[in-house]
C-alpha cells in the first residue's frame, strides 16, 4: 500500500512540474508574439498601405502585402519557437520532467493564432480582399 501511495506522490509531482512548464512555455510564447505583433504592424503601418486607403490601392499590391505578411508571420513564429526551446527551464529534470518533451513548447498553432488575433490591419485587408472577390463573383 505504501508503495501505491509513492507512485501517487511521484505522479502528482509531475503533473505539478509539468503545469508549471506548460505555464512557463505560455507566458513565454504570449509575451514574444505579443511583442512580435507589434512590430510586425509597425512594419507593415509604415510601409504598407494604410486602412483607410484600401479603396485606392490596386487590389494585387494588397494581396501582395497580404502574402509578405504572412511570411513574417510564419518566420517570428519560428524564431519564437526557437527562442523558447533554449530558455531554460527552472524544474528540469525534477521529479523526471523535461521540458523538450512538453507538446506545447512547438506552440505553432497557439503562435499562428496569436499574432492572427493581435494584427488587425492584417485581418482588415483579407476582408478587404475577401469583399473584392466577392463583389467580381456576383456573390
Amino acid at each position: 500500500m505504501n508503495q501505491i501511495q509513492n507512485e501517487k506522490k511521484k505522479k502528482f509531482i509531475f503533473d505539478i512540474i509539468k503545469m508549471s512548464g506548460i505555464v512557463h512555455v505560455g507566458v513565454l510564447y504570449t509575451t514574444f508574439l505579443v511583442l512580435g505583433s507589434v512590430f510586425i504592424d509597425n512594419l507593415f503601418s509604415k510601409f504598407g498601405t494604410s486602412v483607410d486607403k484600401l479603396e485606392e490601392t490596386p487590389l494585387w499590391k494588397i494581396i501582395l502585402e497580404v502574402f509578405l505578411e504572412m511570411a513574417v508571420i510564419i518566420l517570428w513564429n519560428a524564431l519564437t519557437r526557437k527562442i523558447i526551446k533554449r530558455v531554460p527551464f527552472i524544474l528540469e529534470n525534477v521529479g523526471g520532467f523535461h521540458i523538450r518533451k512538453l507538446k506545447e513548447i512547438n506552440g505553432t498553432v497557439l503562435g499562428a493564432a496569436t499574432l492572427l488575433l493581435l494584427l488587425n490591419d492584417y485581418k482588415t485587408k483579407i476582408l478587404f480582399i475577401i469583399n473584392a472577390f466577392k463583389q467580381k463573383l456576383n456573390i
